[in-house]
């Protein structure tokens, strides 16, 4: 907290010169005729702010690794690491897919997460989840702080943020895209701010990283151009309202400077495997139908199963807040943060996957137009006293009854095949070709490839269209999907598949549709059962 006041008390003189706040006299440090010092108090009120919002991040992220795809990064890293190439197939399923062309280009947290797990395991992973989570958190108060606001509502700005994208902040390549995405709006505001362009060398080596981990990399490449946009509107702006002309020279430097960054993130990210053709595949996932259709990351907020959904409570929340801010706050708008939530707002609109980005972009827009009276002396002490009182009850709830996605903070295992199945597989010796649940094709091919090959994994894209909607007509997943009885047996003739591991709702379409029937015609046996898993074996 002391680095938040050096950085706030560095921006006081400009938030006097622009009339936003009124720094009183016993602000100054100096103890009052009583004795008192009214700074110690509001630095311990800080602190006390900074505690609890700590506490609520970590209650909140402080969580099992729940993802299925989180194992199938990890096997590509394993093969990296251990091969030192990147693989370029879909290798470990048992079908024609198999010689698909895979693009890995998220190589870099695979790569990451391998090294990473021979440390500790997967309660090690669940602390690297948390740390990410702290990493994005402590970058939302600097740009909150850096844009003048006090460390109490900079603390507070992080903590709404952490609570909305909570839903997103897992242990995929996108934590990782959250952080760069935070880093470089703290080095161009620096920019702009300062005018010193050595703050836009650090987007050098964030776009590297970022084109080697995530596809949201082409956000990245947008963000000088909104900055240099935001500039040019903000001081034609100024210009009509006051009638003062402003320094062009410097507005031209800016500008400049800025275009110069937006080259330097477009080379920069060419640094990749695949060159510019990774700007074309990104481009070309997010468009395919199946994956919209199927894939629920991708499907609209408005899609019936997300009603009542936490995250979309707290979307809507903040959508508010942001309306009402920017009603109460019309003069301190800016341009750039202005038109960054509102091209987020459309793509949340469109899929709920976004929602964490256009909250990302309300924080930074947020610290903008909140009225200035939250920064005021008189709320510095009554005020923290209340945030920090809300965070340690957020805590608690977290804590007792879980977080936006149902999970409580702790070191329990909650992969999607459970550590006794994979115990139960490993010690009758299952091997061969496995048809299985789509969330575990992960786990089977990181534990036991090439012992046991999988149909596919999560890598839907790389598969294709035809091959997922024919896993889908075959898994008992969805019964309006489900193809005929015959369908599976030639299937499961087709390939020699000698163990099917599913789960209970599965088996519960198949016996309904009459698949099992078929099932048992072919020698399928049960061989293990618990709350969630089935195993069927060929006898």
């Amino acid at each position: 907290m002391t680095i938040l006041y050096t950085l706030s008390s560095n921006f006081e003189d400009d938030l006097s010169e622009n009339g936003k706040v009124e720094l009183r006299e016993e602000c100054s440090g100096r103890p009052d005729p009583s004795g008192r010092n009214p700074r110690r108090y509001e630095r311990l009120a800080v602190l006390l702010v900074a505690a609890a919002g700590f506490s609520f991040v970590v209650a909140l992220n402080l969580t099992p690794v729940s993802t299925s795809d989180f194992w199938i990064e990890l096997k590509v890293g394993d093969v990296i690491r251990d091969s030192g190439q990147i693989p370029k197939t879909l290798e470990y399923s048992f079908t024609e897919a198999k010689d698909n062309v895979f693009i890995a280009f998220e190589w870099l947290p695979s790569l990451l997460w391998s090294y990473l797990y021979v440390i500790d395991g997967y309660n090690g992973m669940i602390v690297v989840k948390c740390f990410f989570s702290l990493c994005i958190f402590a970058l939302i108060v600097l740009l909150a702080v850096q844009i003048g606001r006090g460390p109490v509502l900079a603390l507070a700005l992080g903590c709404l943020t952490m609570l909305g994208i909570n839903f997103r902040s897992l242990l995929r390549p996108e934590i990782i895209a959250f952080v760069l995405v935070l880093a470089n709006l703290n080095l161009l505001y620096a920019f702009v701010r300062r005018g010193n362009p050595l703050w836009l060398v650090g987007l050098i080596p964030s776009s590297v990283i970022w084109a080697n981990s995530h596809g949201s990399f082409l956000v990245n490449l947008t963000l000088p151009i909104f900055f240099a946009a935001g500039e040019i509107i903000d001081g034609l702006w100024e210009w009509k309202r006051t009638g003062e002309k402003p320094d062009l020279l410097s507005l031209r430097r800016r500008v400049g400077w800025l275009a110069l960054a937006w080259l330097g993130t477009i080379g920069a990210s060419l640094i990749n495997p695949y060159g510019v053709h990774l700007f074309s595949h990104v481009a070309q996932i997010s468009g395919k139908d199946f994956i919209r259709a199927n894939i629920w990351e991708w499907q609209s907020p408005f899609h019936p199963r997300f009603h009542g959904e936490p995250f979309q409570i707290i979307f809507w929340g903040i959508t508010a807040l942001i309306a009402v801010a920017t009603a109460m706050g019309r003069n301190r708008v800016r341009a750039t943060p202005l038109f960054l939530v509102l091209v987020f707002f459309g793509l949340a609109l469109s899929t709920m996957r976004h929602i964490a980005w256009f909250e990302i972009m309300g924080a930074y827009f947020l610290a903008h137009t909140l009225p200035v009276t939250l920064d005021s002396q008189r709320w510095k002490i009554t005020g923290a006293i209340v945030v920090a009182l809300v965070l340690f009850a957020g805590t608690t709830a977290v804590a007792t009854r879980g977080n936006t996605l149902g999970r409580r903070p702790g070191f329990w295992n909650d992969a999607p095949m459970n550590p006794e199945v994979i115990q139960f597989i490993r010690d009758t010796g299952i091997s061969g070709n496995v048809l299985h649940h789509y969330n575990y094709g992960d786990q089977l091919a990181y534990h036991f490839y090439p012992t046991i090959r999988v149909v596919m994994d999560t890598r839907a894209d790389a598969y294709g269209e035809e091959h997922y909607m024919q896993f889908r007509r075959l898994s008992g997943g969805n019964p309006a999907l489900q193809g005929e009885p015959s369908e599976l047996v030639d299937f499961l003739e087709k390939y020699d598949v000698r163990a099917i591991v599913t789960e209970h709702l599965n088996i519960y379409v198949w016996f309904n549709l009459g698949h099992a029937e078929a099932l048992k015609k072919l020698g399928f046996v049960g061989a293990y059962r618990d709350r969630k898993t089935v195993i069927l074996i060929r006898e």
